[in-house]
């Protein structure tokens, strides 16, 4: 689970800083490892919410994650529709791409060194 871990803001760092210099069809692997970090995320986060939490917590710890990454999305879009008329596409992947070294990346840290187990 470790290297599943790690592996997945490698892939949203890969798939998200070099936004501003994929340019026509270099675009769309770029697209399917977003859609893939996507998805990968909630596998190891169902994986992690079962070592972590009591069968009887499990459900509102899933929900609360989910609320929470759907706040982030929110947020996400409304930026999104200020930045990408300025800049395009391409500059909003790059700046995903820049969120992800600093919030997720340290958060990865942190729970590695706080939850060893997982």
């Amino acid at each position: 689970t470790k290297s599943k871990l790690l592996f997945f803001p490698l892939i949203m760092i890969t798939a998200y800083l070099p936004g501003l210099f994929i340019k026509g069809y270099w675009g769309i692997p770029i697209v399917y490892m977003a859609t893939l970090a996507s998805t990968v995320r909630w596998v190891y986060m169902s994986e992690i919410t079962n070592k972590l939490y009591d069968s009887k917590y499990r459900a509102t710890a899933i929900s609360t994650m989910s609320m929470l990454v759907n706040l982030v999305t929110v947020v996400l879009l409304f930026a999104s529709g200020i930045i990408i008329p300025l800049g395009g596409t391409g500059l909003m992947y790059s700046i995903l791409g820049l969120l992800t070294i600093v919030t997720v990346v340290p958060l990865y840290i942190k729970v590695k060194k706080h939850f060893p187990q997982i």
